[in-house]
């Protein structure tokens, strides 16, 4: 189904940044630079109760995943989870589930990570390609029942802890060959 199906797609302001009022640290706020991480627990900047009253600033609740519409380098077309109510910049659109359950959460997420690629080549415009609100709402989502979900999310998380531990021991082995090598080139002099 399209996106638009099983969510609201919404996407934020930035409130003037030449009224000081607008930018007291009350609120948090999500720019399209802190969907690099996989959970949003803080954010770089907040705004104030003045900016959420007198602007377009919508505040999301915790669980709504957030994907860069637009941004330099990678950004566009990263996702992130709130972990926090926040409100985002127009960089951002904000994917609020109509289905609360957290497997679902964890499958469209995945879903979007894994599809990074195509949603970045939907993108339009010049030097800058962007995404909008539209595109997002417009994406397609294989949506297997529940219990499927839950299955194929079980499995992203096995496969991913292996290869975490699988790159701490690269990073260890790595460790150990530059131990060895700095001791046969001390020891070769």
């Amino acid at each position: 189904c399209r996106l638009s199906e099983i969510s609201a797609v919404g996407t934020g302001a930035t409130p003037s940044r030449s009224n000081p009022a607008y930018w007291e640290p009350q609120v948090n706020w999500v720019t399209s630079g802190e969907t690099g991480q996989l959970f949003v627990n803080d954010t770089n900047e907040k705004v104030s109760f003045s900016a959420l009253k007198e602007t377009n600033v919508t505040v999301y609740p915790v669980g709504t995943l957030i994907i860069a519409m637009y941004g330099q380098g990678k950004t566009r077309g990263q996702i992130t989870e709130l972990l926090i109510e926040a409100g985002t910049n127009q960089a951002c659109a904000a994917i609020q589930l109509i289905n609360s359950n957290s497997h679902h959460r964890q499958y469209i997420k995945s879903f979007f990570l894994k599809a990074y690629d195509e949603v970045r080549s939907a993108a339009a415009g010049g030097a800058q390609p962007n995404l909008n609100v539209g595109k997002i709402s417009n994406t397609v989502i294989p949506i297997p029942p529940l219990s499927e979900q839950l299955r194929i999310v079980e499995k992203i998380n096995r496969l991913s802890t292996i290869c975490e531990q699988l790159q701490e021991c690269l990073r260890a082995a790595c460790d150990i060959q530059h131990c060895i090598t700095d001791e046969v080139i001390t020891n070769a002099f």
